[in-house]
């Protein structure tokens, strides 16, 4: 069988050392793969290559690769050892909570609620997912940047339909880098490449449109992102990777608005929703795509109960107050027991979304609230932090009148100016009736009925004479 010259010579090198030594055959082949194999007849000879036993040189390949792994275990063990003690010295740090409202300025741009939810990317930056603002927002937390022109153009809707300007509400981010915006009023989801700052809108379109769909996602450990239903009665799963969103496989939840806000994956592989509207928290098993209910409930129906939730060390999930609620819900998914006494008495509802800082505590972010929440799950104890007063000049100007300012009853942010005036009119009204009017007893009883204001259910009726008869 010829193999070239040079293979030859080596191989017949190694034979004839092969023999001074002792009696043992040397097989050189070549198999069908066209590999060449060379091999002793007894296991107790080594191979030699200019010298050198290619034998002892595998198993010590092979034992510096196991040296490597142990190395790469204590290094993993050292950088877990390592973030509990950075954790430990910010929890001993002597340093008050502050709350800066003036470094980084500038994002008035003539609308309200412009984000809902930020997510931080693998670069560092943050990136605000745009809800009545056609932009998404990027903060440099370096430099204490805002960017708000980068990535712009995007409809008010999302470009999906659906009415309204509320386009998307909350982001994950996927282990591939991208982030993922759940669709609110718009039918698609806002798919965010933070490396090169571009967004689609078209590969995950088609989902229904109506409003208030999904309010924020969860990762979970499947790789898959699982959309928290507000006013759908369906989760969405999105899996980042084959790049498809999916609203029908997880159904049945009851209909109604604002019934979940955010959600986090215990340990135990589950995902916790606390309830807004809804009675019960929304628990979704990622592994049957199951949801329940009924086993965490009897909250009630009131309105806005609870809403930021985050996964503490001790495997509690804390959900901070929203507007009704006085006090922090905690659940235990080990034993699904939960807990609103421990936290309780807040006085600054209107939370909205929870974050947990590097030393451990929960930092509740205000939404319509005049104050930050600091709870520490280590003692159960909770700071309210004022926010300082700020100065908007641009707030009167008319460029930033809002369409509705002016309306008497409204909500806009002069609506003190309508409902002032139409309280004096009310007055002078009662006065002119007054002079003129006697009131008599219609013998009408009205039945009160509480809806979003009390009133009469059948009406309100009086009987008036005259007082010159």
């Amino acid at each position: 069988m010829w193999l070239g010259g040079c293979v030859l010579v080596l191989v017949l090198g190694l034979v004839a050392q092969r023999c001074d030594v002792v009696r043992a055959e040397v097989v050189m082949e070549e198999d069908d793969g066209g590999a060449l194999h060379i091999n002793t007849s007894s296991l107790e000879q080594p191979v030699l290559l200019n010298g050198v036993d290619l034998g002892q040189m595998l198993l010590l390949a092979q034992e510096q690769q196991r040296t490597l792994q142990r190395q790469q275990r204590i290094n993993a063990e050292q950088a877990q050892q390592l973030d509990a003690m950075s954790s430990t010295l910010c929890r001993l740090d002597p340093r008050e909570p502050s709350a800066d409202t003036t470094t980084i300025t500038g994002l008035n741009l003539g609308k309200d609620n412009k984000w809902s939810g930020g997510v931080r990317a693998q670069t560092g930056l943050l990136y605000g997912i745009p809800y009545s603002l056609g932009s998404v927002l990027i903060i440099d937390p370096w430099t204490n940047t805002a960017d708000t022109t980068t990535i712009s153009g995007l409809s008010d809707d999302g470009g999906g339909g659906g009415g309204g300007d509320a386009a998307w509400s909350g982001g994950v981010l996927a282990p591939s880098g991208l982030i993922f915006g759940l669709p609110y009023s718009t039918t698609a989801v806002l798919i965010i490449d933070p490396a090169t700052n571009t967004t689609d809108t078209t590969t995950m379109a088609g989902l229904p449109s109506t409003e208030g769909k999904w309010r924020s996602g969860v990762l979970a450990d499947n790789g898959l992102i699982y959309g928290v239903p507000s006013a759908a009665t369906s989760v969405l799963v999105i899996d980042p990777v084959a790049m498809v969103a999916d609203a029908t496989t997880i159904t049945g939840l009851d209909s109604g608005d604002n019934k979940w806000f955010d959600g986090v994956q215990a340990a135990n592989g589950l995902i916790y929703c606390p309830p807004g509207h809804a009675d019960g928290v929304l628990i979704i098993d990622p592994a049957t795509n199951a949801t329940d209910t009924t086993t965490i409930s009897g909250f009630g129906t009131g309105l806005f109960k609870w809403y930021g939730t985050v996964l503490v060390d001790s495997g509690l999930v804390y959900a901070i107050p929203d507007y009704s609620s006085s006090s922090v819900l905690i659940i235990n998914p080990q034993t699904n027991a939960t807990d609103t006494t421990t936290i309780t008495g807040l006085t600054t509802p209107g939370l909205v979304t929870a974050v947990l800082a590097p030393n451990g505590r929960i930092v509740g972010v205000p939404s319509y609230s005049s104050a930050a929440l600091i709870i520490d799950p280590a003692t159960n104890t909770t700071v309210q932090l004022t926010l300082p007063e700020k100065s908007e000049p641009t707030l009167f100007l008319d460029t930033t009148v809002d369409a509705f300012a002016f309306m008497p009853f409204s909500t806009g942010r002069r609506n003190c100016i309508g409902n002032n005036f139409a309280t004096h009119e009310i007055r002078v009204a009662m006065c002119q009736l007054l002079r003129r009017f006697k009131f008599v007893d219609a013998g009408h009883e009205p039945v009160l009925q509480s809806a979003i204001v009390l009133r009469s259910a059948n009406g309100v009726k009086v009987k008036i004479q005259p007082l010159d008869s």
